[in-house]
């Protein structure tokens, strides 16, 4: 009776949901986006390596960096290799205990999600419709609430109902600082090693892209980044991907979903269940195999260690890196 109880909020953030939907749905379509939209953007970013989009010089650095980063990355997996630092599966079991939580926390989380992100819709909608707020505060508002503010209530959601609720410690999410200096220098080693299978998977997904007729679609970042001229939103989005988003997703993806997938599947399977899972929800098709490779390294890493240090270090320099290929990209465009 008491779990019912406790589970009808969930059921009323389903309702709330699907008649938000049907409202925004049914709703007409009298404004448009705030973030203005570059045309051929996704035609530019395709064509972004011709020579008559980048300068020779800029090509020649992107090539050094590629050809330098596969170099250093082989190098490192050689030397992985030999330190015996690449183990099976029984020995990977050093700091992921067992966790009391479920498939149904799972499925809590994902409502509570869907949940804030269709209310946050719906407001943004009602005040652009109803000139309730000037645009340039709903474009910045919105940005803000829609990371950050998402972020913070999910992790006060998550600390009351799984943290709280089965009276654990946050280390049971893998928020600990445990050997914190030596699991950095193995996230920092772990994403060297990493380049050169990740550029080999980027060249797989666009040659099954290919051959399935999907063009390759840029990430969300990179159309905001081509358009955006006000330095405020720029530095937040560059704080928001390097920063706020790897803590956020290592704690959901890794910290949450892969230890109630591994209860029922074991390692293995869990790695790439959750990797999977990681993949997909990036909803892009031309990513989805590059993404799903680095959500296998990175339940990889926190099963090895037992935190999530080498994860979100790990996590943040492959964002930051790809942050700065972007700008490096659009500025010579």
């Amino acid at each position: 009776m008491n779990a019912t109880r406790s589970d009808s909020i969930y059921y009323l953030m389903g309702i709330g949901i699907i008649v938000l939907w049907l409202f925004l749905t049914v709703a007409p379509a009298t404004h448009k986006d705030n973030i203005p939209q570059k045309e051929n953007v996704q035609t530019e970013l395709t064509d972004v390596f011709s020579s008559s989009a980048l300068p020779p010089h800029i090509i020649f650095v992107f090539y050094v960096a590629v050809i330098g980063g596969v170099g250093l990355g082989l190098i490192t997996n050689f030397l992985l290799l030999v330190n015996k630092l690449v183990v099976k599966e029984k020995t990977l079991l050093r700091g992921v205990n067992l966790v009391p939580w479920t498939l149904s926390d799972i499925a809590r989380m994902t409502v509570l999600f869907l949940f804030i992100f269709t209310v946050i819709h719906a407001v943004l909608y009602v005040c652009v419709t109803s000139s309730i707020i000037s645009g340039r505060l709903i474009s910045m508002g919105g940005l803000v609430v829609g990371t950050l503010g998402v972020y913070l209530i999910m992790a006060c959601g998550m600390y009351r109902s799984l943290i709280k609720k089965y009276s654990l410690s946050v280390t049971s999410i893998g928020l600990s600082l445990h050997s914190w200096f030596g699991n950095a220098l193995t996230g920092i080693v772990a994403y060297i090693a990493f380049v050169p299978v990740f550029l080999l998977l980027v060249v797989v997904s666009y040659v099954i892209c290919g051959y399935f007729g999907i063009s390759p679609q840029p990430h969300e970042l990179v159309k905001i980044f081509s358009v955006e001229k006000s330095a405020y939103k720029i530095i937040y989005l560059v704080l928001v991907a390097t920063v706020f988003a790897p803590l956020y997703e290592e704690i959901v993806f890794r910290g949450f979903i892969y230890t109630v997938l591994r209860k029922y599947l074991g390692v293995t399977q869990s790695l790439c269940m959750s990797a999977i899972i990681f993949g997909a929800i990036h909803f892009n098709m031309s990513q989805f195999i590059p993404v799903m490779g680095l959500g296998i390294i990175l339940a990889y890493l926190y099963e090895r260690t037992g935190t999530l240090i080498a994860p979100i270090v790990f996590h943040m320099l492959n964002n930051t890196v790809a942050i700065l290929l972007t700008f490096l990209i659009l500025k010579n465009m």
